[in-house]
């Protein structure tokens, strides 16, 4: 019986096919009577934490992902002539926060952030609460 070692070349095919899925396809929004927490992958590896007292004012939006920030996850970029960061995993139809004091977003800073949700009324709705 023979075994054989993987090259780098497959190491890395795997991890893009196994691993890359674990870490960035799934995002869950979730909000409690304190913040709105965003979590990417299944090992919840990224998580970014937004208090509710922070949030001004949130309304749905529709934006063109590759166009305004490059596509999905999270990212910045000039949405409604304003730096913004963004939250996203598919669809171009969710929520804008405007908050109280600039978070972090990559390299920027911003206090305009849109959240990725399958249903903004309902994400709108439980803000509201």
């Amino acid at each position: 019986m023979f075994l054989v070692h993987p090259t780098l070349f497959q190491i890395v095919v795997m991890f893009i096919l196994v691993g890359m899925p674990l870490l960035f396809f799934k995002m869950v929004v979730a909000v409690d009577d304190k913040e709105l927490k965003v979590i990417f992958g299944y090992a919840g590896f990224i998580k970014k934490e937004i208090p509710l007292s922070e949030i001004i004012s949130s309304q749905a939006v529709s934006f063109r992902p590759f166009l305004d920030f490059g596509g999905w996850g999270l990212r910045s970029g000039k949405f409604n002539q304003g730096l913004t960061g963004c939250l996203t995993m598919k669809g171009n139809k969710w929520v804008l926060l405007i908050l109280k004091n600039p978070v972090n977003f990559g390299l920027a800073k911003t206090n305009r952030v849109i959240i990725g949700a399958q249903d903004p009324q309902k994400l709108l709705l439980a803000l509201e609460k």
